[in-house]
């Protein structure tokens, strides 16, 4: 079985293990994803947060999000922008629009993140289909995060998932970026 295939196969095994949680408990982990952050050193320390707003099978990062612009963090989400991202700022509850090609829901009419810096100082919160302990990423197969992580090249890269979507080893490729860190909830 070739890379691509083996990609496929475990994207296709971890949808099958990802919880089907009930409204309450999906709060629930976020919560506890938003305190684990929160205590984080590196987390505390960074002026400018890049997270994203949730699909529905992914663990919940508004409590996470909503605490970091309480303690005043600059707080950006992705925004499709043909086949890449781009960062806008979020600024609240009513600037979030429901993008069609995916269903994600955007910051409008917001500001963009000025990348010329590289991510110095940037903290990157990001989603994935399966991570490793060492930090190896899978994601949905469109490679939009590996090449943000590409501009960003200093940013810390955390990776947030399930428990269950940590597996022992992870095809990889030369595109496909490692995070700094992966939190497990």
């Amino acid at each position: 079985m070739d890379i691509i295939e083996q990609k496929k196969e475990i994207r296709r095994r971890i949808r099958l293990l990802k919880p089907n949680l009930r409204n309450e408990d999906y709060m629930a982990f976020g919560r506890q994803l938003a305190q684990t952050l929160t205590d984080r050193d590196d987390v505390k320390a960074a002026g400018v947060i890049v997270a994203y707003w949730p699909l529905i099978d992914e663990l919940n990062t508004g409590p996470f999000i909503m605490e970091c612009v309480k303690r005043g963090k600059r707080v950006y989400l992705p925004v499709i922008k043909g086949h890449d991202l781009v960062f806008k700022e979020f600024t609240g509850y009513k600037c979030l629009a429901r993008e069609p090609r995916f269903g994600i829901l955007e910051p409008q009419g917001t500001a963009e993140l000025d990348i010329c810096g590289s991510g110095d100082g940037v903290i990157m919160i990001a989603p994935g289909m399966a991570f490793t302990t060492e930090g190896a990423r899978l994601g949905r197969g469109r490679g939009f995060y590996d090449r943000a992580f590409a501009t960003l090249v200093k940013a810390k890269k955390i990776g947030v998932c399930y428990k269950c979507q940590v597996v022992q080893e992870l095809p990889t490729e030369e595109h496909d970026a490692k995070m700094d860190s992966v939190v497990a909830i």
